[in-house]
């Protein structure tokens, strides 16, 4: 990324965790009200919640297996 790009690159990465804690939130909740009860309901919410901590947790491990780039070449561009 070229310094001039941070600016819009900071707004993206905003943008993007609103849009998905909004639709985690949206999800959730809609697994909690379409159970029966509010246990079953908060069951499965919580459940699934884990499954997706997990797999982004896992998501992070994969995604740090590349070697670092010297800082010269951050600044040179690709």
């Amino acid at each position: 990324m070229r310094p001039h790009e941070t600016g819009s690159a900071a707004g993206l990465l905003n943008a993007v965790r609103q849009l998905g804690g909004t639709l985690g939130v949206a999800l959730l909740g809609s697994v909690l009200l379409a159970a029966p009860d509010a246990l079953t309901g908060a069951r499965n919410a919580c459940w699934i919640g884990a499954g997706l901590v997990f797999a982004t947790g896992v998501t992070a491990g994969l995604m740090t297996g590349c070697p670092p780039r010297p800082a010269t070449a951050l600044l040179e561009g690709p």
